[in-house]
Parts: structure tokens; C-alpha cells; sequence
């Protein structure tokens, strides 16, 4: 009897084992699998990483020859001068990737842009006087025969800045106004806490609602310029209505008559959204909207997810030009019915065939809306 229960005993400690061998093994290959899928994903991401900077570096590259072909067709010219109908300045046509995607780049002109952290620094290299922005106890105008403008206390730079204000088109400032506008993008960047006599340190900063101080160092993006005393983004009010009459069929379908109202509806609603804008309609309702996109692809994307089902058989309005055909397959497949758009875009052939080849009606405006 006693060696039965001996036997017994023993078998439950080999069954105990046997689990625990098995808890562990169990426990062994969750931590294997585990950190095999980790290494995995570590591998794929490093992989995609090198696959993209392979990518961006092709793309320099082409940027590159680009550049040599224009200094080799600039070097035949009596007046060499770079403009915007060269092919460095062409629009370029997304590149389709393998993998699924599209890679698109650009080449702009920085030598032909206004540097604003220039307007701070000693003026006495351009034989002005060695602080560039007078101080508050200063006269803000010369009084000078010689100078009667009073730009001697400003810098190269400062001048030619007053000056581009001055020039400005849409918005009309005069001198007083451009000295000012200056005189706060100099306080607002540079280091010191003497306030020029048009500009704002932090005591007038820290007086507004919330209260912040100044950025006391070059400006990183042109955003910072809304931070900026003074500062404003100038646009003209859109209000000029549409005229149908002016619209244009450009593709060999035309619009049914019944959707002539939504058409109108649509380019009307799309004048208000933030460009970049894309408005889908369904009669008189907006369905879907994209809008505050960089790419114009993506706002029609966004539009028609808004929309879902109710994009099919309704129209869709752009505030401004396609710039690729890559939007009328997306626009294709969600059964619009009609499309309306400024037009105005160098590859204007590209979008109207593929509109044809989908047999969607499209309608040119020629006028462009944009609300910032």
C-alpha cells in the first residue's frame, strides 16, 4: 500500500513538471515570436527609410541635371536671366513608386526671394549708420538735404524692403507704413529689448491676450510673421459673382441640363471653402468637402470620403486648376456626374482627356477663387 501511494505521488510531481516545462516553453515562444516580429517591423521601417532617402536622392539628382541643362542653354544667351517658363520652373509630373504612391518634387528659385533675417545686423557695411533700426528717442525721418527720405540710418537691406512694401500690388502701403511694418520684424527677431520708434518689444507683446514675448532670434517659418506687431495677411475680398454664361465645355460630354443649378451651386459654395478647396454637391446641398490642402488630389480625396454614397450622381466644383489627370480616376469612381473647374493649367490636355476617357463631362470657368 505504501509503495501504491508512493507511485501515485510521484506521477502528479511528473504531471507538475510536465506543465511547468510546458508554461515555459509556452512563455519562451510568445517572447521569441515577440521579439522576431519586432525585429521584423525594426528591419521594414529601416529598410523604408533607406528606400527613401534612395528616392530623395534620385530626385536631387534629376533636379541637378535640370540645372545643368539650364546653364548650358543660359550660356548661349547675351543676357542670361533666369525665369519661370525654364525648365527648372516646370511643374513636375508625379513619379509612380512600385511599392504604390507617387513622388513629386520642385526646384525653386530662393536667390529670387526676400531673406527677412537680413534685416537685422550691422548697417555699416553698407555706409549706414551702425544701428540700422533707430530707437524710439531718434527722429523717424532724416531731415537731411541730402537725404530727404531719411534712409541713411537703414540698412542695404531695410531700404530694399521699405521699398518691395512699397511696390506691393494688392495692398497699398505707403512709406511710414512700410518703416513701420519693418521696424517690428527687427524688434520682433532681433536679440536686444530697445524698441525702434514704429516697433514692439516684449512690453506690448506681453500685454495682449494670451500674452507672449519675442522670438529674439531668426525667423524658421513665414507663420511667425502672424506673431509679428502689425502684422496681417492681406487678401481682396472674392464678391464678384460667377457668370455661367462664360463657362466653357471642353470635353466631348456635355453636363446633363439638370445639373446646371448644381454646377452653379457648387462653384459657388467651393468660392468659400479654404483653398486649397474641393466641394461635392448633390443639388443645392454640399455632400463633402476637402479643404486647407496642399495637394489638390488630397482634397478631392477628403471631399469624397465626406460625401461616401452621396457623391454618386452629384457634381464636383475646384476652386483652382487640377494640376495632374490623377484626380479624375478618384472622381470616376465615386460616380460624379459632372465636374466644374477654373481651368488655367499647362497640362489642361492632360485633365481633359482623361475626363473623355471616363466619360465625365467637365466645365471650364476661367476664374480662379482663393480664400486663405
Amino acid at each position: 500500500m505504501y509503495c501504491l501511494h508512493f507511485k501515485r505521488q510521484q506521477g502528479g510531481a511528473a504531471l507538475i513538471v510536465a506543465l511547468l516545462v510546458f508554461a515555459l516553453a509556452s512563455a519562451l515562444i510568445v517572447g521569441l515570436q515577440r521579439e522576431f516580429a519586432l525585429q521584423l517591423q525594426r528591419g521594414t521601417n529601416s529598410f523604408v527609410a533607406e528606400q527613401g532617402w534612395a528616392y530623395l536622392r534620385g530626385a536631387e539628382s534629376l533636379g541637378v541635371v535640370a540645372l545643368q541643362l539650364d546653364a548650358g542653354s543660359d550660356a548661349g544667351k547675351d543676357k542670361p536671366v533666369d525665369d519661370l517658363t525654364e525648365l527648372w520652373a516646370e511643374e513636375a509630373k508625379p513619379f509612380p513608386l512600385t511599392e504604390g504612391g507617387w513622388l513629386l518634387g520642385s526646384l525653386e528659385d530662393l536667390q529670387g526671394r526676400f531673406n527677412l533675417n537680413g534685416l537685422v545686423g550691422s548697417a555699416a557695411n553698407d555706409g549706414a549708420a551702425s544701428d540700422p533700426s533707430p530707437s524710439e528717442n531718434e527722429a523717424p525721418e532724416g531731415g537731411d538735404a541730402k537725404d530727404p527720405l531719411g534712409e541713411k540710418k537703414f540698412s542695404a537691406a531695410q531700404r530694399q524692403f521699405i521699398r518691395l512694401l512699397g511696390a506691393l500690388e494688392n495692398v497699398q502701403v505707403d512709406r511710414q507704413q512700410a518703416i513701420g511694418i519693418m521696424q517690428s520684424v527687427v524688434d520682433f527677431i532681433d536679440s536686444d529689448t530697445r524698441r525702434s520708434v514704429n516697433g514692439a518689444e516684449d512690453g506690448a507683446y506681453e500685454r495682449l491676450t494670451p500674452p507672449y514675448r519675442t522670438s529674439g532670434r531668426p525667423l524658421a517659418t513665414v507663420s511667425e510673421l502672424r506673431s509679428v506687431a502689425g502684422g496681417m495677411l492681406a487678401q481682396r475680398p472674392d464678391e464678384t459673382p460667377d457668370d455661367p454664361t462664360a463657362w466653357q465645355v471642353v470635353t466631348s460630354q456635355v453636363p446633363a441640363k439638370d445639373l446646371t443649378q448644381p454646377l452653379d451651386f457648387a462653384f459657388t459654395m467651393v468660392r468659400r471653402l479654404t483653398s486649397n478647396a474641393i466641394a461635392v454637391c448633390q443639388g443645392t446641398s454640399l455632400v463633402g468637402a476637402g479643404v486647407g490642402q496642399t495637394s489638390r488630389v488630397d482634397a478631392v480625396r477628403i471631399a469624397l470620403e465626406k460625401a461616401g454614397d452621396r457623391a454618386q450622381g452629384g457634381v464636383l466644383a475646384s476652386d483652382a486648376f487640377f494640376p495632374f489627370p490623377d484626380s479624375i480616376e478618384l472622381i470616376k469612381q465615386a460616380g460624379i456626374a459632372a465636374i466644374i473647374q477654373p481651368g488655367g493649367s499647362k497640362r489642361d490636355p492632360e485633365v481633359i482627356a482623361a475626363a473623355n476617357e471616363a466619360n465625365l463631362p467637365m466645365i471650364f470657368t476661367s476664374r480662379r477663387h482663393f480664400r486663405h
